[in-house]
C-alpha cells in the first residue's frame, strides 16, 4: 500500500488539473507556464552530505527514463527523447496534430529512430472518440473506446485488444465543474476492481483522494496541500485500518519564470529524490 501511495505522490508532479474549459496544454498540464521550448527532465535519488541535501545516483521507476523533451508554439509535446541520466538516447516519441491543435497521432521509436508503434487519435464532434494503436508493420493491436453520455456526467473508457476483445471497462462520473468525482474500474468479465473518489479545492486541484477495494472497504485515504503556483508541497494519508503513512513532502527551487527547475521530495523527514529541470523558452 505505501508504495501505492508513493505512485500518487510522483504523479501529482507532471501539473494539475484546470477548471478551464479549455483544453490544457502539455506544458500546462506539467505545470510550467510561459512559451516553453524545450525541458530537459533528470531524477536521482537525494543523499545527505555533511548536513546538505544532495542528488545521488541516478533514480527511475521500472519502464522510466529521464527526458528531453521539445514542444511546439501551442506548448504541446513536439518530440520527447528518452534517455539515460549520462544524456544517451534510448528511444523517442514524435507527435503530430490536425488543424484544429488536436494531437492525432504519436509515433515510438526506439534508439536508432526505427518505428516501434504508434497510436492514432480519432474525435467526434471535438471530443476523443477512440485510440487505435498499431504495430510498426501497421497491424492493429489494440483499441480505446471513449463514451459520453448526455449531459457528460458519466464517461466510459474501454479498453481492447487486437482481436476486439473487452480488457477493461473504466467508469468515470463528473461533478458540475467536469472534474473527476467518482471512477470505477472493472476487469474483463465486468467485475469491479477497484473504485476511487475525488474531492477538488477551489482552484480544481485535487485535494482528498479515498481508495476502495470492490466491496466498497476503504483502502486508503489520502490528503494534498500546494502551494501559490499549484505545485503539491504535502501529501498524508491513512490505510484502512486508519494508520497513517508517513507524510511526503516537496521543496521546490523557481527560475525567473516562476517554474520549478529542482524539486526535492521527501518522506517524513528523510529526502528522497530530487528532479531537476533545465528549461529553454522561445524567444
Amino acid at each position: 500500500m505505501k508504495k501505492n501511495l508513493i505512485y500518487i505522490a510522483a504523479s501529482l508532479l507532471v501539473g494539475f488539473t484546470s477548471c478551464e474549459e479549455k483544453p490544457q496544454t502539455d506544458a500546462e498540464e506539467m505545470g510550467i507556464s510561459g512559451k516553453v521550448h524545450t525541458v530537459k527532465e533528470f531524477k536521482y535519488s537525494a543523499v545527505e552530505n555533511f548536513g546538505e541535501v544532495a542528488k545521488g545516483n541516478a533514480f527511475r521507476e521500472e519502464g522510466e527514463w529521464d527526458r528531453d523533451i521539445i514542444f511546439n508554439q501551442a506548448g504541446n509535446f513536439d518530440t520527447v527523447h528518452l534517455m539515460t541520466s549520462t544524456g544517451e538516447d534510448v528511444g523517442s516519441i514524435v507527435y503530430s496534430y490536425n488543424l484544429q491543435g488536436k494531437k492525432v497521432c504519436e509515433w515510438n521509436h526506439d534508439a536508432d529512430g526505427n518505428p516501434i508503434d504508434k497510436s492514432v487519435f480519432y474525435y467526434k464532434k471535438d471530443k476523443l472518440d477512440r485510440i487505435e494503436k498499431y504495430t510498426a508493420e501497421e497491424n492493429l493491436s489494440g483499441r480505446v473506446k471513449y463514451e459520453y453520455d448526455d449531459e457528460n456526467s458519466v464517461n466510459y473508457t474501454r479498453y481492447y485488444n487486437f482481436k476486439g476483445e473487452l480488457l477493461q471497462t473504466i467508469e468515470q462520473k463528473v461533478s458540475k465543474r467536469g472534474l473527476p468525482a467518482v471512477t470505477k474500474v472493472y476487469g474483463r468479465e465486468g467485475d469491479l476492481a477497484n473504485w476511487r473518489e475525488e474531492k477538488y479545492n477551489s482552484q480544481c486541484l485535487l485535494e482528498k483522494l479515498t481508495v476502495k477495494e470492490s466491496d466498497g472497504t476503504v483502502a486508503m485515504v489520502v490528503s494534498f496541500l500546494y502551494d501559490d503556483k499549484g505545485n503539491a508541497v504535502s501529501q498524508t494519508g491513512v490505510d484502512g485500518e486508519g494508520e497513517a503513512f508517513l507524510p511526503h513532502t516537496w521543496k521546490y527551487e523557481y527560475d525567473d519564470n516562476g517554474n520549478w527547475v529542482t524539486c526535492t521530495e521527501y518522506e517524513g523527514s528523510k529526502p528522497l529524490y530530487i528532479t531537476t529541470r533545465a528549461i529553454e523558452y522561445f524567444k
